[in-house]
C-alpha cells in the first residue's frame, strides 16, 4: 500500500504516513496503554510537520511491525539498525539514534563478560532484533526469545538465563526503572552503531521525503531539542557493586586528603612549638643575663 501516491494530488500533504516500532524499548519506544511513546516517537511526529504529512505511530510486536511494513502495510520502521539480511527488504534513512548494544549479567558474574566466554550459555533476545540476527553468528551460544525486558532480567535473577543482550540505553532504564540492583550491564559494547528509518524496499520517494525531513530538523534544531527533552531518561545505572567500588575509591581519597591536611598541620605546629621553644630559651637567656647583672 502506498500511502504517498493514496493522497489528493493537489495537496499531497494532507495524508497520514503509519509508522511501526517496538512496543518493548523505553524511553526510545514503548506501548503505554495504547499509545506510542518514546523520543523516536516524539522524532516521528516532528518529522510529519515538516514534510507535511500526519504521522501515526504504533508500537507492537516488533516481528509483526517488520512483516508489515515489509508487505507494504505500514510505510516505514522506527529504530532499526541496518544488516546485510534486512538490506534486501529494506531501504533506510540517514541516521536517527546511536544505539550501543550491551551484555548484561547477574552482578559479581566474573566469566559471562564478553560473547567469547558465552559457550553453552542461554541469552535472551528479542525475536528477529538486531541482536537476534547479530547472536545467530554464534552456533554454540543457546539464544532464547524474550517476550520483554523486564521477564527477561528477573529470568537472569532466577539463573534461567545467563544474559540478556539489549540497547543499553533501553536495559538500563528497565533496570533503574524496576530498581533492579543485583544484574549490571558489561561496559564494553558488542556493537556499537546508528538506528536509522525503514521503509519497504524500492519506496524511494518516501525515503527521499523522510531524508529531506530530517535534514530540515537537524538544520532547524528540531531534532536536538526533541532529544534534550528526553535526555534526562538516559539513565547513569549504578549496582551495588559499581556503588561498593566508588565508595571505597571516595573512602581512599578522603582518607588521604585527611592525611595530606593532617601532616601539613602536624608539620606547622611543629615548626610553631621549635620557634616558641627558641623564644622560651632566649627569653630565659636575657633574663639569666639581666640578673647577673
Amino acid at each position: 500500500m502506498n500511502r504517498l501516491k493514496n493522497t489528493n494530488e493537489n495537496n499531497p500533504h494532507n495524508g497520514t504516513l503509519l509508522f511501526l516500532g517496538n512496543a518493548d524499548m523505553p524511553p526510545i519506544i514503548y506501548d503505554e496503554n495504547g499509545t506510542a511513546k518514546g523520543v523516536t516517537v516524539d522524532i516521528a511526529k516532528a518529522l510529519g510537520k515538516k514534510i507535511g504529512y500526519q504521522v501515526e505511530v504504533v508500537a507492537m510486536d516488533w516481528s509483526d511491525a517488520q512483516r508489515k511494513v515489509a508487505n507494504g502495510e505500514a510505510d516505514a520502521l522506527l529504530q532499526i539498525n541496518p544488516n546485510a539480511e534486512r538490506d534486501k527488504i529494506y531501504d533506510f534513512s540517514d541516521e536517527l539514534l546511536e544505539s550501543d548494544f550491551s551484555l548484561f549479567v547477574k552482578m559479581g558474574n566474573k566469566q559471562s563478560r564478553q560473547l567469547v566466554d558465552m559457550k553453552g550459555k542461554r541469552i535472551g533476545v528479542i525475536k528477529e532484533s538486531f541482536p537476534y540476527e547479530m547472536l545467530m553468528a554464534y552456533p554454540e551460544i543457546e539464544l532464547v526469545l524474550i517476550s520483554g525486558l523486564k521477564e527477561a532480567f528477573n529470568d537472569i535473577r532466577l539463573n534461567k538465563l545467563d544474559a540478556v543482550v539489549v540497547d543499553r540505553w533501553s536495559g538500563e532504564y528497565i533496570l533503574a526503572e524496576e530498581e533492579i540492583t543485583d544484574i549490571e550491564v558489561i561496559p564494553t559494547f558488542l556493537e556499537s552503531q546508528y538506528s536509522r528509518i525503514a521503509v519497504q524496499k524500492g519506496e524511494k520517494e518516501l525515503l527521499d521525503l523522510i531524508n529531506s525531513g530530517m535534514e530540515t530538523m537537524r538544520e532547524d534544531g528540531t531534532m536536538e531539542k526533541v532529544l534534550e527533552e528526553w535526555r534526562f531518561e538516559r539513565v547513569f545505572y549504578f549496582t551495588f557493586g559499581i556503588m561498593r567500588n566508588i565508595l571505597i575509591r571516595t573512602l581512599i581519597i578522603v582518607i588521604g586528603i585527611i592525611i595530606l591536611i593532617a601532616g601539613y598541620l602536624v608539620n606547622k605546629y611543629r615548626k610553631l612549638s621549635q620557634k616558641l621553644q627558641v623564644d622560651v630559651a632566649s627569653r630565659t637567656t636575657c633574663c639569666r643575663l639581666r640578673t647577673q647583672n
